[in-house]
């Protein structure tokens, strides 16, 4: 015959005790984390301990994708993040520049699952790596970079495919050349405004010159004075008022004619500051009601 089956007794004391082993770990993690923060450091939920003090960035890497192809040469990719551990905030990602002083991570590998069959190998030849047009200049004028478009192409069609379909160990390397070498259009250049006197409806004045600039080597720009007449556009003051809130005042023009024969209507009139936004407020009125 068979045993009989196993029943947990309704003891008393065996419901307390598993209670009081549940509230002896929740109250051990309480204990934990309040250490933690009176020592400068703060635990996460996954159980890991962080320095508040002591926080850089850092970098953290994803988990690898599945391979691009079935079979054949493929490739993985992941994402790499620049994250820094705060204890209120959790993880905050920062630019990937923050976490320069890290070795960096690769963010593609190469894959392959398995040999593909005959036909497979051979529709994989049917693929191939090619630049087409080039981006556009990244600078107008005294030299800038155009970028060549890589893609994937298939043969059969002649059109691009995704990369996926090329083999990633056959990939060119990156092509770029200069373009747009020649100097900069004449342009407007004006210096810093001199500095201002106390007296009410003082002026200050800058230079405004006409300028070409012809060479850019290492930051340092060379240019050439060119006749004002070259320069586009209306050209900019080379003296205005000095701002001054004691010399600053409403400009009020005329009350217009109302704007009915009869009835009710407005009446318009310009008001101006003397000086942008220094003058008192409330402004004076521009438009009240009129009747004929």
């Amino acid at each position: 015959s068979l045993p009989p089956p196993f029943i947990l007794p309704h003891s008393p004391s065996l419901y307390a005790s598993v209670f009081y082993s549940r509230q002896r770990m929740k109250g051990l993690f309480l204990l934990l984390c309040l250490r933690s923060l009176a020592e400068g450091a703060y635990v996460e939920e996954d159980g890991l301990t962080f320095d508040n003090h002591n926080s850089h960035p850092r970098l953290v890497s994803g988990e690898w994708s599945e391979c691009s192809v079935s079979c054949g040469n493929g490739v993985q990719s992941r994402s790499v993040e620049c994250l820094v551990s705060h204890p209120l905030a959790g993880h905050l990602k920062l630019p990937i520049d923050e976490c320069r002083n890290e070795m960096s991570r690769p963010l593609f590998r190469p894959c392959s699952l398995q040999r593909c069959a005959l036909n497979e190998e051979g529709k994989g030849e049917d693929f191939h790596w090619k630049h087409s047009q080039w981006s556009p200049c990244s600078a107008s004028c005294l030299g800038g970079k155009q970028r060549a478009l890589l893609q994937c192409i298939q043969l059969s069609s002649g059109r691009p495919v995704a990369w996926s379909n090329c083999d990633g160990r056959r990939r060119p390397p990156e092509k770029t050349r200069g373009c747009n070498g020649r100097p900069c259009p004449p342009d407007w250049v004006v210096s810093s405004w001199s500095p201002c006197q106390k007296e009410c409806g003082a002026t200050r004045t800058r230079s405004v010159s006409c300028l070409s600039i012809t060479t850019n080597v290492g930051g340092a720009r060379g240019s050439t004075k060119r006749n004002e007449t070259e320069c586009t556009g209306e050209r900019p003051p080379s003296t205005q008022l000095c701002p001054n809130r004691e010399c600053a005042g409403w400009k009020i023009g005329d009350w217009s004619e109302c704007s009915v024969s009869c009835g009710v209507g407005e009446e318009r009139r310009s008001v101006d500051c003397s000086l942008d936004e220094e003058c008192p407020s409330p402004p004076p009125e521009k438009i009240r009601k009129c009747e004929r």
